[in-house]
């Protein structure tokens, strides 16, 4: 019986080490789980993983050699770097994968050019790189643009980030040579490393190390110098077949290859060029790119001629930029070629500075999907079309700097989006036709330097969004009153300074207790008549800084004119 019970006693402890043995795994995935992070928000509870430890030290080595001036970096402490603003972790294994800290300041209109530079800087990353970022061996998405890595080059080690597949190190003062290693990056689908104006040079010695970035689809070399690379630097881009946008402006190439043996980059929608030196005509394999959304050769020395029928497959173009090239009379034939596509894409057309001659294209008016025209600074002639008034989309137009001539078309009042209207500097005649007061949305109208010898209707003043009135030179005849300027309740810059041979042919006959709806910043009236010895309605304009009043047939400088002026402190500038 002992002998039975001792046999028993023996089973039961093999059976027990048995089921430990078999149970071990789970109890080590129980361990496991109590390194899991919970936490609780608003009654959900997640669990993620906590960063690891040599992770951590890598991105607390990395502040080290940084100044954080507006403390962009104070959430960097504790034992979870997850947590850390800027810094992503995987929810499985707690690597970091994501590292972005780009400068978060936003320029701001409202500031002067030093006060907004200040706050820029004031909101940057300042130093230079640690190695120490080779520990974060799971990183796929690094973001370090627009900080002020103070002329330093860009490290060699960045080539060793093998999971990298986003890279975006603009405007962020890093200048030399662009390390060749970024060739080894063969998961980066998007690469920026364009640089500021402002920046010392980069440069590159080749671009043969492009051709391991295999998945490519966004590059950006914007302002680094590729005058090394002149000779090979389209065939070292035809290499990518998923290539979406390709920027390279201001990168002073000065070779445009005419001819590929075959063209590869059959996925291109963007192509940016600007501001380079060609001098050269555009290379036909530019125009099979059917899949062309976005064409900008905006100052790139860009020559004619341009065959008619070489558009006939970018009809999905959406934005056009060929200004300030010398392409003369071969950038409006194809604006006829582009206006024959049956669903024309058109949204933006950039044409100023090609000194353009003849007449005003009738086809302009047929890019319906227009919303911004600019052809400003050519020499082209006769009367604005009446087609215009189909651009029901436009928002800006631009035909300053022409030789234009005769009326304005009553057909401008069904341009119910337009937000600019930009005409100075042509030999337009005739008053500003009625309809303008249709224009809802109006901010900017600018008819100075012209021949008008007409009125200023009164549904002017139903234009309640205009920010800039401006009717310099001109011989504008007639009667200005209140009505004129009733609606107007944005106003901030209005200037009717008139051509001295108008024999003060304007007047403005505004009573004495008009309280106007808006509040300027700046007026110029000159060559017309005031009714008033001075306008006492400017004594209400707290925002004014510049006044000219010059012969308006009164006398200006009476007790009025005091008494006005002491109740304005940013004055400036009078006349």
């Amino acid at each position: 019986m002992y002998l039975c019970r001792a046999l028993t006693m023996a089973s039961r402890k093999t059976f027990l080490l048995f089921l430990s043995l078999l149970l071990l795994p789970l109890i080590l995935e129980c361990f496991l789980l109590e390194a899991l992070v919970i936490n609780s928000s608003d009654g959900d509870i997640n669990t993620r993983a906590v960063c690891t430890e040599m992770e951590r030290k890598a991105l607390l080595k990395f502040t080290g050699g940084l100044e954080d001036p507006s403390g962009r970096l104070s959430s960097w402490v504790g034992g979870d770097c997850c947590k850390w603003q800027g810094v992503d972790c995987s929810n499985g294994t707690g690597h970091v994968i994501k590292l972005d800290l780009r400068n978060p300041y936003q320029s701001n209109s409202t500031l002067d050019y030093e006060a907004d530079e200040a706050a820029f800087h004031l909101s940057s990353l300042v130093g230079q790189i640690s190695h120490s970022l080779l520990d974060l061996k799971y990183l796929n998405y690094l973001d370090l643009s627009s900080n002020d890595f103070q002329g330093n080059p860009i490290p060699n080690f960045f080539g060793s980030f093998e999971r990298l597949s986003y890279l975006n190190l603009s405007q962020a003062a890093f200048s030399g040579m662009i390390p060749p290693h970024l060739g080894n990056l063969s998961n980066l689908r998007q690469l920026d490393i364009s640089a500021s104006p402002f920046d010392e040079s980069s440069w590159v010695s080749d671009l043969n190390w492009l051709s391991g970035l295999s998945s490519l689809k966004y590059l950006n070399l914007g302002l680094v110098n590729l005058n090394k690379a002149q000779t090979n630097w389209l065939e070292a881009v035809n290499m990518f077949p998923s290539l979406l946008e390709l920027h390279l402006p201001g990168c002073e190439l000065n070779n445009f290859p005419q001819s590929l043996s075959f063209v590869n980059f059959t996925s291109l929608s963007v192509l940016n060029l600007d501001d380079n030196n060609f001098e050269a005509s555009i290379p036909g394999c530019l125009f099979n790119a059917s899949t062309l959304v976005e064409l900008r050769l905006g100052s790139a020395q860009i020559k004619g001629p341009i065959p008619y029928d070489a558009w006939g497959n970018l009809c999905s173009l959406e934005v056009l930029d060929l200004s300030g090239n010398d392409i003369s009379d071969a950038g409006i034939e194809f604006v006829d070629s582009l206006s024959t596509c049956s669903n024309s894409s058109l949204k933006e057309l950039f044409l100023g500075q090609n000194q353009f001659n003849g007449h005003f294209p009738d086809s302009f008016g047929y890019l319906k999907n227009l919303r911004l025209i600019d052809v400003f600074d050519n020499r082209l002639s006769g009367q604005i079309p009446n087609s215009l008034g189909h651009l029901k989309n436009i928002r800006s137009i631009n035909l300053s700097k022409n030789e234009l001539s005769g009326p304005i078309p009553d057909s401008i009042g069904n341009l119910g989006n337009l937000r600019s209207l930009l005409l100075s500097d042509n030999a337009i005649s005739g008053s500003i036709p009625p309809s303008i007061g249709k224009l809802l949305f109006l901010e900017e109208l600018d008819l100075s330097h012209n021949g008008m010898n007409g009125t200023i209707p009164e549904s002017i003043g139903q234009l309640k969004e205009l920010l800039a009135l401006t009717l310099d030179w001109n011989s504008w005849k007639g009667t200005v009153s209140e009505i004129h300027f009733m609606g107007l309740m944005k106003l901030e810059y209005f200037s009717s300074y008139l051509s001295p041979a108008t024999n003060n042919s304007l007047v403005f006959d505004i009573t004495s207790d008009w309280i106007p709806p808006f509040s300027l910043k700046l007026i110029r009236i000159g060559n017309c008549i005031l009714s008033q010895t001075f306008p006492a309605w400017l004594g209400t304009q707290k925002e004014l800084s510049h006044i000219i009043l010059r012969n308006v047939g009164t006398e200006i400088f009476g007790s009025g004119a005091k008494a006005t002026h002491s109740g304005l402190p940013r004055i400036r500038t009078q006349d």
